[in-house]
């Protein structure tokens, strides 16, 4: 295969850019586009002379596809990824793979089923300075991590909210500051740090009383070899932050997302230092800066469309697998169910106690 051929099913938000990606790829192709919105879908078929559909369904079975996007409601995710993957359509998913861990496995059940690939879109981990942090934790250029920390800070309005009535909902949104502005930051920690292990977390309403989720959310998570993490996420701030920072042994990393990377690199490790130091030593450190991502948000989904078609092309896993993205769902449903059962909740997430759970917070029998 040389051409990706690609259909887009949702051309309402986030599809757009898909679009122009795709647009930009060099071994991709724009065949079709889905839309339940008739009048938009047939400006944007029109616009890019490209056939368009009212039904994703019909658009699946008459388009000789190779590969789709799911740009839709979160709560579509999993059914529509689901109905591509048996069609027999690779499929890139918008972020969050889906609303709960129970609808990703069966995604990925179905993929693995069907030997097709099946990724994620990811804003943070595709960055050039998130790999380099990476390769050089993986190298041991810092070693041993002793603790990290997320912060996503930023405000959402009602008008916001009142553009897509998904927003904010359980059902189609599965929550709302964590699942949908914050997932990217927190897709970093088990990048880094591995597989967590236990989660104990606290959600909240402060001032967005107009939708039925959090507009903050705080936790401590547990990973692999006892790393310490904490999440702090809220639409309630301004200006905006987004930031991860990695404690390590000979060092401290500060990531601001597509902003610059701060390194501290010490001349000692901390170990020898803090075992070792009198009063009048100290520790000597140097300070190096990464510049931003020069093409700054616009230039993210280019790379995860590019990445995704080579994954096709060369029989590679996705830059962002679905099982990575189901990892970082993993973290968000159990802050939630943490917060509901006011107690630390073990990895991994029971499902079944999950599901239950959400369909409560679905019919408003449980309300935050």
């Amino acid at each position: 295969m040389e051409i990706v051929r690609y259909g887009i099913i949702g051309v309402g938000g986030i599809g757009r850019r898909h679009i122009e990606s795709i647009k930009k790829t060099r071994n991709a192709e724009l065949v079709a586009v889905a839309d339940i919105n008739e009048s938009m879908v047939k400006k944007v078929g029109e616009k890019f002379k490209v056939q368009w559909y009212v039904d994703y369904e019909k658009m699946l079975e008459k388009e000789e596809l190779d590969a789709v996007t799911v740009c839709t409601p979160h709560g579509l995710h999993a059914p529509m990824t689901i109905t591509a993957l048996k069609e027999g359509k690779h499929v890139l998913c918008e972020k969050p793979i889906a609303n709960h861990v129970k609808e990703a496995d069966e995604m990925i059940s179905v993929a693995k089923k069907q030997g097709l690939k099946l990724g994620v879109v990811a804003d943070g981990v595709v960055l050039p300075a998130i790999r380099k942090i990476k390769e050089s934790l993986k190298k041991g250029d810092f070693g041993e991590v002793y603790w990290a920390s997320v912060i996503w800070g930023g405000t959402r309005t009602k008008a916001y909210y009142s553009r897509g009535a998904w927003r904010g909902t359980w059902r189609l949104e599965g929550g709302a500051c964590m699942i949908n502005q914050a997932i990217h930051m927190i897709d970093l920690l088990p990048f880094f740090l591995g597989r967590p292990k236990e989660v104990f977390g606290r959600i909240a309403k402060k001032c967005h009383n107009f939708i039925e989720a959090e507009d903050m959310a705080t936790a401590l998570v547990l990973f692999e070899k006892d790393v310490p993490a904490t999440i702090q996420c809220h639409n309630l701030e301004t200006p905006p932050i987004d930031e991860i920072t990695l404690l390590t042994e000979w060092g401290k990393i500060v990531n601001h997302w597509i902003g610059p990377t701060i390194i501290t690199k010490y001349k000692e490790s901390m170990r020898d230092y803090t075992n070792t130091m009198d009063l009048s030593h100290r520790l000597e450190f140097e300070t190096i800066e990464w510049e931003p991502f020069k093409e700054g948000f616009e230039g993210i989904h280019p790379i995860n469309i590019a990445a995704f078609t080579d994954a096709i092309i060369q029989d590679e896993d996705p830059i962002f697998t679905a099982e990575a993205a189901r990892t970082t769902l993993e973290i968000v449903n159990a802050i939630t169910l943490s917060h509901f059962k006011k107690s630390k909740v073990t990895l991994p997430l029971d499902r079944d106690e999950y599901v239950k759970l959400f369909e409560k917070l679905v019919k408003g029998e449980i309300k935050l």
